[in-house]
């Protein structure tokens, strides 16, 4: 049975982190070139689908998935996945805390449920550097433990290139 508070966020969810726009491309070069490492050890528990409808188990429906769930232990340690610079740390009722990172060249990474955010607006990043532990994604609770990862590339959704 889903709890009363994630049914309230189920309004939200239209105006969440993924509201940007679709892109049917795929990572440009300039992506390619910079070598994004996982965040955190485990496998992709649901992929990037800008067309194919997914089950969501949270709403007991079908919809679009902006980003990548990589299944992993909660309050495992979150690593940047490219340096960058941190954009900003912020609370999003459907995704948790949510740590946006420039990575430069238009790129940006949204690492969304995060937990005791190590990080600041501002910060600088190594790649591999620890930004936080993994929480819970409050549109995604009834799913196992993961993070969500989006990328943009120009205000674009596109699929997250991980080595």
């Amino acid at each position: 049975e889903i709890s009363s508070a994630t049914s309230e966020i189920a309004d939200e969810v239209t105006n969440s982190v993924s509201n940007e726009p679709y892109s049917s491309e795929t990572v440009s070069e300039e992506a390619k070139v910079l070598n994004f490492i996982s965040p955190v050890e485990g496998k992709i528990s649901k992929s990037y689908s800008e067309t194919e409808l997914q089950y969501s188990a949270t709403y007991g429906d079908m919809r679009l998935h902006t980003g990548i769930d990589i299944a992993c232990e909660k309050g495992a340690s979150v690593k940047a996945m490219e340096e960058g610079r941190v954009v900003s740390v912020e609370e999003n009722t459907s995704f948790g805390t949510v740590i946006t990172v420039d990575h430069g060249n238009g790129i940006k990474t949204k690492y969304c449920g995060i937990e005791n955010a190590t990080v600041k607006a501002e910060d600088k990043l190594a790649k591999g550097e620890i930004i936080g532990a993994v929480g819970t994604v409050p549109c995604e609770c009834a799913d196992q433990s993961h993070i969500h990862i989006e990328m943009y590339e120009k205000g674009k959704t596109v699929s997250p290139k991980i080595k």
